[in-house]
């Protein structure tokens, strides 16, 4: 009986600490979110938000678990000790991070798409001003020999 109070006790506390990984996470992504989903829909950043999707969905599938172990009570939850495994709640966790990974890896490809735009825009702006100093230079010399 002592083994399954200790099984319990070490449930508990790894539950506490997933559920302090997804406080952090849920703060981290939401600011996250407003980074990256204000940029100009395209076919990378749905990919982005279906990614987002999937990661909150294994989130919310941890928070599920959570809720029921807490709502037991104690003794209860004891005897019931085998339903819940610290191993399952391990293999959510770690859904978890390789799914955040995934997120991450869909913004760096937002990231690169963002980049070639801002690029593209300034080597327009550098024609552009090229163009106009060259016009800017026809103009001074026309100025200057009297042509114009």
């Amino acid at each position: 009986m002592v083994q399954v109070a200790v099984g319990d006790i070490e449930k508990f506390s790894f539950m506490i600490e997933g559920l302090e990984i997804i406080a952090y996470t849920i703060d981290h992504y939401a600011i996250f979110e407003n980074i990256y989903l204000r940029s100009p829909v395209s076919s990378v950043v749905g990919k982005l938000n279906d990614a987002l999707t999937a990661f909150y969905e294994v989130i919310l599938k941890y928070l599920a678990k959570a809720k029921h172990y807490f709502e037991e009570k104690s003794g209860s939850r004891i005897l019931k000790g085998a339903l819940v495994s610290k191993e399952n709640l391990d293999a959510l966790l770690s859904r978890i991070v390789s799914t955040g990974a995934d997120v991450n890896a869909h913004a760096s490809i937002v990231d690169a798409e963002i980049s070639r735009g801002i690029a593209g825009s300034v080597t327009t702006a550098a024609k552009d001003q090229v163009a106009n100093f060259t016009c800017f230079q026809r103009l001074i010399g026309a100025l200057c020999h009297g042509t114009l």
